[in-house]
């Protein structure tokens, strides 16, 4: 196999002179779409591109300020998915106190981005502008959808804790659930630790979460599937989840499906690991 430029020898920064992180990539349509979050000179914006073959056009406007919902705050970790032959995106918006707010817009296909998280500047918190944790140029807010219903998973609060949402489908009169457990407090297996990177996966119909959570020993990589409206564990119910060895530390964990089965790959201990389940 071969590989060749895709991005023109030039990169695809708007400025080429700034900093970009966290590219993601969806595809609407039979059209590449990346977003990315790249400084301004004053703070971070979200930038999204699509592949013309052989170039690359803005869609976010072009200019100096990307698709953030306030152009003066700072954004991070966008997350592209589609969903009914639409693109969705989620990122990460600052507020005045340092805590952040889950921003979810659509695009329509030509030119507009329309926000479908609330008309508040928070987004989609449970918690106005609390502490939204993404760690650094990962661990944003995730899309992912089953049984024709959107979902975002996001890492909230002190302790941190998994929360997830449904979105209702109607981006004209747009609303989300909680898909929590029935406390509406999160679906940490323990309220009292800190649980980061949620991560959504589909298989067979059924949605999954996983997570980097916090243990007596170290930390794990825990999960849940939702089924007929409840979460239920499919990490063993260990103290630590799913980890190589008792005492390790697990983090920054990512899923796929295939030929049937979920395949988790995480770092642990400085080492890459994978499982896979059914």
């Amino acid at each position: 196999p071969s590989w060749s430029s895709a991005d023109q020898n030039a990169g695809l920064n708007y400025d080429g002179t700034k900093t970009a992180y966290s590219p993601s990539f969806a595809i609407v349509d039979s059209k590449l779409y990346l977003a990315w979050f790249e400084h301004n000179g004053s703070v971070n914006q979200i930038r999204v591109r699509v592949f013309d073959n052989p170039g690359w056009s803005f869609v976010d406007g072009g200019g100096s300020d990307g698709i953030n919902k306030n152009s003066l705050k700072d954004a991070r970790v966008p997350s592209l998915f589609a969903f009914s032959s639409k693109l969705y995106a989620t990122w990460l918006e600052y507020g005045d106190s340092g805590g952040a707010g889950v921003m979810i817009a659509k695009f329509d296909g030509a030119h507009t981005w329309t926000f479908v998280d609330g008309s508040g500047a928070d987004g989609m918190n449970k918690n106005p502008f609390a502490d939204v944790w993404g760690m650094g140029a990962s661990g944003g807010p995730q899309l992912a959808s089953a049984n024709s219903t959107l979902y975002v998973t996001w890492s909230e609060g002190t302790p941190a804790q998994i929360y997830v949402a449904a979105y209702n489908g109607n981006d004209s009169v747009p609303a989300w659930s909680l898909a929590d457990a029935a406390s509406q407090n999160g679906i940490n297996r323990n309220p009292t630790v800190d649980a980061f990177e949620p991560i959504l996966a589909t298989l067979n119909s059924r949605l999954y979460v996983f997570w980097e959570g916090d243990s007596n020993s170290g930390s794990g990589i825990h999960a849940s599937v939702f089924d007929q409206g409840v979460w239920t564990a499919v990490d063993g119910l260990a103290d630590n989840g799913i980890t190589h060895g008792p005492n390790g530390f697990a983090f920054t964990p990512s899923i796929t499906v295939a030929n049937s089965k979920l395949y988790l790959i995480w770092l642990e201990d400085m080492q890459i690991r994978v499982q896979t389940g059914n």
